[in-house]
């Protein structure tokens, strides 16, 4: 405690447990570096845990603080020392009507103030009783008694900075021994920040295909996949490894992720959400996660090195996992000493290997070419349309002269409307009908119209058009 008092301007007291529910109350828990705890956010206790505790505090058997942060104080704090990074934090966690920081203790302060609250769920052993009970099946008196009575000790930082609160979260849970990337969440950055949101957005999929239960989700497992997902992209799939001490690296030196990365991870995780849409239960037999690897490397072949979008998730996912049992067949045929270089099921368990991806976007990129025509017939991925399959402005009144000032329908065409967006320009002969984006094989017609046309054909109607 004195290096606290000394080093982060702390208070220290003894609080009661009804004191502790409302300081609890105003308390955040923020995710992007602290792991996840309490009674209903899982990656902490067990409720078991939590009644053991309950019942050690009330014998007078523990001896933990709760160790918070005063976000208002802290922020001017931080103004002082002018820590831009600081103030930006700070600033949020009081405009959004927090007071103080979770850093240690959080389960601590869940289940107390849970039990005080009347959670049925909690149920201890009293000494004055051989049965098992809530705090709402005590007497008044003795309800009082404990919420008054009983008191822990809390400790408030005033004095800390975004970094210096992170790592002191990290050094108070080495003895917790975090998870290599719960190490790495421990900390605020837009990268951070980034990865956890994908985790968070994407829990469905995750929990269809890899997982059998929310709660094992809470060790960041996930996150650790879309980090290195996000590493393999944000190198351009040249780094040596995704394996611990590349993913620490990154973590260290890489504050923000490229844009083009972030594209490439919301189109990735756009599929997979559309693919779990499909689905009305999750997956009675879960992948692996080198064969969640390469589902996302995938879909990163179909749309960024291939230039597809993917139409039908569901059809799309069963061609997936069709190449992937047939790979895994041929690889019962590749001898021990070839593995490295020729195993499918080799390169998916070592999937944070350099070479096990590129061995297997290899394969895939070969399988997907293979069977494109395929694809395209039966509607699972459609070719993307690009700038050279778009009209420009200038077109529109070009067309706007070549029709004569009216639509097919007879319907007369103002300059005026099209410069306030009422038109758009169709293809006569589609896209996808192998129609090309020249001016003899284009339209202009409002926009009602080209809805209602979708991607059909036309026949030419006016002299220019083929």
């Amino acid at each position: 405690m004195p290096l606290m008092t000394d080093k982060y301007n702390a208070k220290e007291a003894k609080k009661n447990l009804h004191l502790l529910k409302k300081m609890y109350e105003k308390t955040l828990l923020d995710g992007n570096f602290q792991r996840w705890g309490g009674v209903d956010r899982g990656s902490g206790w067990s409720m078991k845990n939590g009644r053991s505790y309950i019942t050690n505090f009330l014998m007078g058997a523990t001896f933990n603080s709760i160790i918070n942060v005063d976000a208002k104080a802290a922020l001017e704090h931080c103004q002082h020392i002018r820590c831009t990074k600081s103030i930006e934090y700070f600033s949020k966690v009081v405009n959004s009507g927090y007071e103080y920081i979770s850093i240690d203790g959080n389960n601590s302060a869940s289940y107390l103030t849970s039990f005080i609250s009347c959670n049925e769920d909690i149920k201890i052993k009293m000494n004055s009783s051989n049965k098992f009970m809530s705090f709402g099946e005590l007497c008044e008196d003795y309800q009082d008694e404990l919420k008054y009575t009983e008191k822990i000790n809390v400790i408030i930082l005033r004095d800390i900075t975004v970094d210096e609160m992170c790592n002191l979260f990290r050094f108070l849970n080495t003895q917790t021994k975090l998870n290599a990337q719960e190490w790495r969440q421990a900390r605020i950055s837009d990268m951070s920040q980034c990865i956890r949101d994908y985790g968070n957005n994407n829990r469905e999929f995750f929990l269809h295909f890899l997982y059998n239960k929310e709660e094992d989700l809470d060790k960041r497992s996930h996150e650790e996949l879309t980090a290195a997902m996000a590493l393999k992209l944000s190198g351009n799939f040249s780094v040596r490894s995704a394996a611990k001490s590349t993913l620490d690296t990154f973590y260290d030196t890489v504050d923000r992720l490229d844009s083009a990365v972030i594209r490439r991870l919301d189109n990735i995780f756009s599929v997979c959400r559309s693919v779990t849409n499909t689905l009305d239960v999750p997956l009675q037999r879960k992948l692996v996660k080198g064969q969640v690897m390469t589902f996302f490397d995938v879909i990163d072949i179909v749309s960024e090195d291939l230039g597809y979008n993917v139409t039908d998730p569901e059809k799309f996912l069963n061609w997936f996992l069709t190449k992937n049992a047939e790979f895994v067949k041929a690889s019962k045929n590749v001898i021990v000493s070839e593995q490295e270089q020729k195993g499918y099921t080799y390169w998916t368990k070592f999937y944070q290997q350099k070479n096990s991806w590129t061995k297997i976007r290899q394969l895939f990129t070969c399988a997907i070419i293979e069977d494109i025509i395929n694809l395209q017939t039966q509607g699972i991925v459609k070719l993307k349309r690009t700038k050279s399959d778009q009209f420009t402005f200038e077109d529109k009144l070009e067309l706007m002269i070549r029709q004569n000032f009216e639509t097919r329908s007879g319907d007369k065409i103002r300059a005026l409307d099209i410069y306030l967006g009422k038109y758009e320009t169709d293809h006569v002969t589609s896209v996808k009908d192998g129609g090309t984006t020249t001016i003899d094989n284009a339209e202009l017609m409002t926009i009602t119209q080209n809805r209602q046309k979708g991607s059909n054909s036309n026949q030419p109607f006016f002299e220019f058009q083929k």
